[in-house]
């Protein structure tokens, strides 16, 4: 099992964001989670990947349970890509891919071979372009990219295909089940668009802080004898709003949900300490990122 959520449970004032909510992601699959804006798939994620914390419940990511990890954060286990873009405007293409790189101890001569692949995947055509000049979509490919730059085992990406070409769209998909499939990755990721869900292995639906259904797209079609998973969560509204959630013949418990890309997702594990070598790089970028932003903002 590479995550597994039991009895979640998120509150900010009075107003429940997650209730109760049990998730089971399973090693070397997609897992789609899906649900209208405001539901709570941000949040989630933001627990997940240690920038919040949950008030009850349980996160537990390849057996072994968030708060074991240093500062409650998984650190390069992880790749996440975050709903907002929150790169750093005055660094081009390239040194957001330095920078990044070595945050999780990967010599510049590995990033730049792995950012030659990723360059074509995603459609960078020019990597000296500042990140304040580029387009908002391309942004979301650069942030996208700093997400798999380091080969992590498990990806949690927050709405990686909104605003992207459809070509490019389905390219995306292409290469996150080859990864799934070739690598034995695992891939959890949100998006509003349900028909691109149609290939993962389980998909969550989230609606008013509660998991109305967890289940293969497959199964879902053929219980609710539909061609269109569009059709099957209209339907799964629809029993919602009369408290009448039930799939393959058991009821389904009433569950519920501005995250940034940030140096604290690329912390090492204490538990697994590193050479002084990795320290050093990630020392090394740190110096590089100060210094390229005082020689570009010297006031």
């Amino acid at each position: 099992m590479a995550l597994k959520v039991i009895g979640a449970t998120k509150s900010f004032g009075d107003k429940i964001i997650l209730n109760n909510l049990n998730i089971n992601v399973d090693q070397g699959t997609v897992y789609a989670l899906l649900g209208p804006s405001g539901c709570g798939k941000t949040t989630l994620l933001s627990c997940l990947v240690g920038r919040q914390r949950l008030d009850h419940g349980k996160i537990g990511i390849f057996g072994r349970e968030i708060n074991c990890y240093r500062d409650g954060v998984p650190g390069s286990i992880i790749g996440f890509m975050p709903q907002e873009i929150a790169l750093y405007d005055s660094f081009t293409i390239t040194e957001t891919f330095i920078y990044y790189g070595r945050l999780h101890s990967i010599p510049k001569e590995r990033i730049l071979c792995k950012l030659d692949k990723l360059k074509d995947l995603l459609n960078l055509l020019n990597l000296r372009k500042y990140i304040g000049q580029i387009s908002g979509g391309e942004s979301r490919r650069v942030s996208l990219g700093v997400a798999l730059l380091h080969d992590p085992q498990l990806l949690i990406l927050d709405e990686p295909t909104v605003g992207l070409d459809p070509i490019l769209r389905e390219r995306i998909w292409e290469y996150l089940s080859k990864l799934v499939k070739s690598q034995g990755k695992t891939v959890l990721l949100t998006t509003h668009f349900v028909e691109e869900t149609r290939d993962c292995a389980k998909i969550g639906y989230l609606r008013d802080g509660r998991l109305l259904v967890e289940d293969s797209p497959q199964n879902l079609l053929k219980f609710y004898n539909s061609t269109s998973l569009d059709n099957v969560v209209l339907h799964l509204c629809k029993l919602n709003s009369t408290n009448a959630i039930t799939t393959k013949g058991h009821t389904k418990i009433h569950n519920p949900f501005k995250i940034v890309h940030s140096e604290i997702y690329s912390q090492l594990d204490i538990c697994n300490r590193k050479p002084l070598k990795t320290y050093c790089i990630q020392l090394l970028a740190l110096t590089v990122r100060n210094f390229t932003l005082c020689m570009r903002y010297p006031m």
